[in-house]
């Protein structure tokens, strides 16, 4: 495959931008089409030589011209950066990409380690016998990720704005799986916070019948005996001890910087359950104070909607199904009644407009469930409870962690605080008739 760029140039301000990937070794994973020792510049007017990134001054063009007419409603310009791989079909455009797949997902192993992170979210799996890295810039300055075999390695490199080069190198994070028979081990938070400024989430979304089938890449699978380890027994091995499996999956509240969209069992995409979530996104935008997202197709206005009420209710018995919280009647009545009262506080919902809903117990039984689910998915959140035992009648809980995990919901417009939402605004809609 030619080494050609039909991208953009260097910028000088770009708060991030993906720099180039390369092969550091012969015969190694993820590694078909590609030359070793050569990097795959997405971007032109850079040049890599013993690890220093240099600007070619003859290539610098202004970042502004993807930014112009962008902005949001402080007036700050967002910093766009647009690549595009283009090749002939077999030419390895789809290596590139999955080879970066592979050096993010290697880095998600060596941050959060293979072992189950939260009881919703599969595991990840570090790939061995790769030998490769990527460059990329954020925030002016530039850092490289390395995988080697089974070692990760992440540098910083500042700039000289005289040379317009990156050099002055900074390890930032180092880490490695010791046998690999033995889960990779993940990272403390406190040294997660040290670099994580320096990363970036990755998107990757591919609705292609081909892509991302798991029997497509047996031969990367972790070992039967490794997979034993981690989840006990395995009963798909085909699947279960795949990488892919491993970043499929957003139940883990967007902590693993990559995930691979649509979802896709051993190959296949469930085209029902993606035209749930479209209509579930769809009526999340609806119900925003923008009126823009009321208008459908430039043409048809939404001016109302059609609440059915749900023949299957999730509440605490949903909870202990999912093996997230064994709580007794009265403990989830319990701790149901103060998340209300939190939220309440918190979005400024007058008790009157609840009181007065004919839908209000099951809202109420909702959101206190969807606030438990969600605080099992985040670490920091999930001991809510002080033991196990403080599950049952009393429900002893943690208030102060209870209060932040709702301030941080409250401030999350992801997918995953949406269901939620919307059944606060179902309380706006029916008390306002």
């Amino acid at each position: 495959m030619e080494n050609k760029s039909n991208t953009i140039s260097a910028t000088e301000t770009a708060n991030f931008q993906l720099i180039a990937i390369k092969v550091n070794k012969d015969k190694t994973i993820g590694q078909r089409k590609l030359t070793a020792n050569k990097p795959y510049f997405f971007s032109e007017g850079y040049e890599i030589t013993n690890n220093v990134l240099t600007i070619k001054e003859e290539n610098k063009i202004s970042s502004n011209i993807y930014n112009l007419f962008l902005k949001d409603k402080e007036g700050y310009q967002p910093s766009i950066s647009i690549n595009a791989i283009v090749g002939e079909n077999g030419s390895g455009k789809s290596t590139i990409v999955e080879y970066v797949i592979r050096l993010i997902n290697n880095l998600s192993a060596a941050i959060f380690g293979e072992k189950f992170s939260n009881p919703a979210a599969e595991h990840l799996h570090y790939i061995e016998g790769m030998d490769g890295e990527l460059w990329y810039l954020v925030d002016n300055k530039a850092v490289r990720l390395v995988v080697n075999d089974k070692k990760v390695d992440l540098f910083s490199y500042t700039k000289d704005t005289q040379e317009e080069k990156f050099g002055n190198e900074t390890l930032l994070l180092s880490n490695e799986k010791t046998d690999s028979l033995i889960p990779m081990k993940p990272l403390s938070l406190d040294k997660l916070k040290e670099f994580i400024p320096s990363l970036f989430y990755t998107l990757v979304s591919n609705y292609s019948i081909y892509a991302y089938n798991s029997v497509d890449y047996l031969d990367e699978n972790n070992s039967i005996e490794l997979e034993r380890e981690i989840r006990g027994e395995v009963t798909n091995a085909k699947y279960e001890c795949n990488w892919l499996s491993g970043i499929f999956h957003k139940n883990d509240g967007y902590q693993s910087p990559i995930v691979l969209t649509p979802y896709r069992e051993e190959g296949n995409i469930n085209i029902n359950t993606e035209k749930q979530l479209s209509k579930e996104r769809l009526i999340s935008l609806l119900l925003m104070d923008s009126k823009y997202y009321r208008t459908i197709n430039g043409h048809l206005d939404v001016i109302g909607l059609k609440i059915i009420k749900n023949k299957k209710s999730k509440n605490r018995k949903t909870l202990k199904e999912k093996g997230l919280y064994h709580l007794t009647e009265n403990g989830f009545k319990n701790i149901k009644k103060r998340i209300i009262e939190l939220w309440i506080e918190k979005i400024g919902i007058s008790k009157e407009e609840i009181e007065n809903n004919n839908y209000k117990e099951e809202i109420s039984t909702y959101i206190a469930y969807k606030t438990l689910k969600i605080a099992s998915r985040y670490k920091q959140y999930s001991n809510i409870f002080y033991t196990k035992q403080h599950q049952r009648m009393y429900s002893r809980f943690d208030e102060g962690l209870l209060k932040k995990l709702i301030g941080k919901m409250c401030n999350d417009t992801s997918h995953i605080t949406k269901k939620y939402a919307n059944a606060f605004c179902i309380y706006y809609i029916i008390h306002l008739g």
